[in-house]
């Protein structure tokens, strides 16, 4: 056989530019041609020496024509794929699969969230059952019910009970994604992931409830008893806290979001009076947010210097040194003990609300409260659902609506108005039904008489 090998993209379902799964592009040879490319997997096609039958669908290991050039021109040289090849894996181990498939992520640009993510899942998930089940090589997961077992592997870690529905589906998906990947590079045959009877269901939503007016007064209440490290109380920490929770009720933005908050991204209104958020909130939209800033809590901000300055950029609640996952963490705690302060007294003894009682919340609160507090306080004032969905980042209204639907009382008032003019005008129907009939004229039938 003589060696002669051509490469193509072979498009995956998570194609960047649309393309069907398996269809073909060659290298692009006109500038039109290249701004439609897209990167997928570059694989190779082919016969060489030595190798019985031809070579079909043979992963390069890389998504850059440039280097699938130098790798096909290298597999013609040697003629055969079992030569050693330093840019080329035949059967990789575990350990070398998910290196090559970190690589191949950080190469499509992805956020930083998405790649933590993948990061996770690997191992929390996939290294330990293959660590457990003594599974070395990748080419193990053709196999599918070892895939099957390793899903229902799958435990949270802090207690070791099942994932939740929604989390398991993530991971689910996460697997699919890899293991595509890996059929893609010619590594695995079949995607057995995909199988339908493992599709998680998916679970109803859950209700979300914010604070009410009283518990927002407790939280607000709590900050001025906090002190410093010197027992003080009115110090930096408590007007950092301060202005940060004013932001979260007022902004409804994720606690993420606030704590990067930074000079550029809080710009005038466009009426030319007051301030306003802007920030690219939405990562799944790609989309701006745009929320107006209440004066008290704009103020709050305005008094604090800039606690640090990153790439030109200052930040109010962030140093500028370390991770930003670091100082979202560390606010997310500061915000969280406020809750457990806005109970209890500096000795630990439970403070009793106004009927008398100890203090508890309603419902369940958490850091990210606030924002369901922001999004409900302004559906019950009467704001249109679409605005607030616009102010929430949601991708659609639909979203707004499925979280929120619960507890906006003017839906459940413009529902109640809807039923009662839908009635008056089902009487008014049948009344000038009533009034258009003729006059029905009574007929007295005799009985016949029994012979």
């Amino acid at each position: 056989m003589r060696n002669q090998l051509t490469i193509y993209r072979r498009h995956t379902n998570s194609c960047t530019k649309g393309y069907r799964q398996n269809h073909r592009i060659y290298k692009p040879q006109t500038p039109k041609a290249l701004k439609v490319d897209c990167g997928c997997p570059i694989v190779a096609d082919g016969s060489l020496r030595h190798v019985l039958g031809r070579i079909q669908r043979e992963g390069t290991g890389t998504n850059d024509w440039s280097e699938a050039e130098y790798v096909k021109a290298q597999w013609e040289t040697w003629g055969q794929f079992t030569d050693p090849n330093p840019k080329m894996i035949v059967n990789p181990t575990m350990d070398e699969a998910i290196s090559k498939f970190q690589e191949h992520i950080a190469f499509k640009n992805l956020e930083a969230s998405t790649r933590q993510d993948f990061d996770q899942f690997f191992r929390l998930r996939m290294l330990p059952f293959c660590s457990a089940q003594k599974v070395k090589e990748l080419r193990f997961f053709d196999d599918a019910p070892l895939v099957r077992d390793c899903i229902n592997s799958w435990r949270r870690a802090k207690d070791g009970k099942p994932l939740a529905a929604d989390t398991k589906r993530a991971e689910l998906e996460r697997f699919r994604t890899f293991l595509s990947w890996s059929v893609a590079n010619g590594w695995l045959k079949a995607n057995h992931a995909k199988a339908k009877d493992l599709s998680v269901r998916t679970a109803p939503p859950t209700k979300k409830f914010g604070m009410n007016p009283h518990e927002e007064e407790w939280v607000f209440e709590s900050i001025t008893r906090l002190v410093d490290n010197y027992g003080r109380t009115g110090q930096r920490n408590a007007h950092e806290t301060l202005a940060f929770t004013l932001i979260l009720r007022h902004s409804g933005l994720r606690i993420s979001d606030v704590t990067k908050l930074d000079h550029s991204e809080v710009v005038p209104r466009a009426k030319g009076t007051g301030w306003a958020i802007r920030v690219m909130a939405q990562k799944k939209t790609k989309d701006w947010v745009y929320i107006p800033l209440e004066d008290q809590a704009y103020q709050a901000l305005q008094s604090l210097p800039f606690k640090g300055e990153r790439d030109g950029k200052k930040y109010w609640f962030y140093t500028g040194a370390g991770s930003m996952r670091t100082a979202v963490k560390t606010w997310r705690k500061r915000v969280t003990r406020l809750f457990t302060l806005a109970l209890i007294d500096h000795a630990g003894t439970p403070l009793l609300d106004e009927f008398g009682k100890p203090r508890r919340f309603e419902h369940h609160v958490t850091p990210h409260s606030w924002r369901h507090t922001f999004a409900i306080s302004h559906l019950n004032a009467g704001t249109d659902i679409k605005i607030v969905s616009r102010w929430l980042g949601h991708a659609s209204v639909a979203v707004t609506e499925k979280h929120y639907g619960h507890a906006n009382q003017s839906t459940l008032i413009a529902l109640e108005d809807a039923y009662d003019e839908s009635n008056r005008r089902q009487k008014e129907a049948r009344t000038k039904a009533d009034g258009a009939k003729p006059a029905v004229k009574v007929v007295s039938i005799r009985k016949r008489k029994r012979v």
